[in-house]
């Protein structure tokens, strides 16, 4: 379970195994919804924009350096955040992620249609949302 605040360490067992693999993307156990490279704005100062590999994977937000790495730098539980857009003149196509604790997480992709995406995908990989999915889809 994760601890307040949305973000895991990798002490899940399902992420440890991660270490293990090849690929982040062949190990980890959830559907890839969506996966790519943003900027990620450094939450110290002197405040900086650094390329990060994520992967949304399951109800997950999955943050790497780089695609070579095995086992995620971050995950943000993306159950309860909040996605919106922001106004920054560095960066035209930038997202800030909430998560409930009130952390934030600013991101930044390279097209209107490349945040966009993000912005979906992100906002219906919680998994109140993705249950409802299921129950919806049982339905027809």
């Amino acid at each position: 379970q994760a601890p307040a605040g949305g973000e895991m360490s990798v002490e899940c067992p399902e992420l440890r195994q991660l270490s293990s693999k090849p690929s982040a993307e062949d190990a980890f156990p959830f559907v890839i919804r969506i996966r790519g490279t943003l900027q990620k704005r450094s939450g110290s100062f002197p405040y900086s924009w650094n390329q990060r590999h994520m992967i949304v994977a399951g109800n997950f937000l999955l943050e790497f350096v780089n695609t070579s790495e095995s086992s995620p730098r971050k995950v943000v539980l993306l159950d309860g955040c909040t996605i919106t857009r922001l106004d920054d003149k560095a960066q035209p196509f930038a997202m800030l992620v909430t998560t409930t604790a009130m952390r934030k997480l600013q991101l930044a992709a390279d097209s209107a249609e490349s945040r966009e995406a993000w912005i979906r995908q992100m906002s219906n990989a919680g998994y109140d949302k993705m249950a409802a999915r299921a129950v919806n889809a049982q339905r027809f």
